[in-house]
């Protein structure tokens, strides 16, 4: 709208012949979208930092995760530390060092955005990407100890599906899932579990049903 102002400012001044004007109305514009860009900036990045990370590019995960720790220093908008701090944990972890990870990431916990339960959740993602499974799972369900919740049961669900091929212990923690209200945010995965949980057992069509309905509501969001 704002944009669609200052062309309209700007052929009017062009009509009437005062080019200084037209010459200002499209500063003006200029200077309007490189502050959008900019304010954008912190999401930007962000998002690229959430998409490398999920597909395991860890040296350009690391690159990011510089990039976003200098851009809070002289932006108004930033990625909370204890974010950067888990994603570069996560790099050192998917880079064999494990130990390293978990020293870092050890301050993080009970910080600001970082409650006790979530922080053992995400400890558990990082003993998955060092392939120790077991621990992932003792630490999952420390997890639901704390905080019993679908997002915490949906993530067992999918541990003993995928590492353990486990139907009836994700069958278990599926249920317990549901107890809960669903979020709108948390129905992919548990359509993605709910079909992981149907392959695993043999009914190829409800699964094929799920994954793809899972996968539809991913790309909406």
């Amino acid at each position: 709208m704002l944009i669609l102002m200052i062309l309209v400012i700007a052929g009017l001044e062009y009509y009437r012949g005062r080019l200084v004007g037209v010459v200002l109305a499209f500063f003006g514009l200029i200077l309007w979208i490189l502050f959008v860009v900019c304010i954008r900036l912190p999401s930007i990045y962000y998002t690229k930092l959430y998409q490398a990370d999920d597909w395991h590019r860890w040296n350009e995960v690391l690159k990011l995760v510089g990039f976003l720790e200098k851009l809070g220093k002289v932006h108004f908008i930033k990625v909370p530390k204890t974010t950067l701090i888990r994603h570069q944990a996560k790099e050192l972890a998917g880079l064999g060092d494990l130990p390293r990870a978990l020293t870092e990431y050890k301050v993080c916990e009970n910080q600001p955005g970082c409650p006790s339960w979530l922080y053992k959740a995400f400890v558990a993602g990082f003993y998955d990407i060092a392939g120790q499974h077991d621990t992932a799972l003792e630490w999952n369900r420390e997890a639901i100890r704390e905080k019993p919740q679908n997002a915490m049961y949906l993530d067992l669900a999918n541990r003993l599906l995928r590492y353990k091929h486990d139907a009836a212990g994700a069958r278990e923690a599926i249920a317990e899932a549901e107890k809960f209200t669903m979020s709108e945010i948390a129905k992919p995965f548990y359509l993605r579990c709910l079909g992981m949980l149907a392959y695993l057992e043999g009914d190829y069509s409800p699964a094929k049903e799920k994954l793809e309905l899972a996968l539809d509501l991913v790309v909406k969001a």
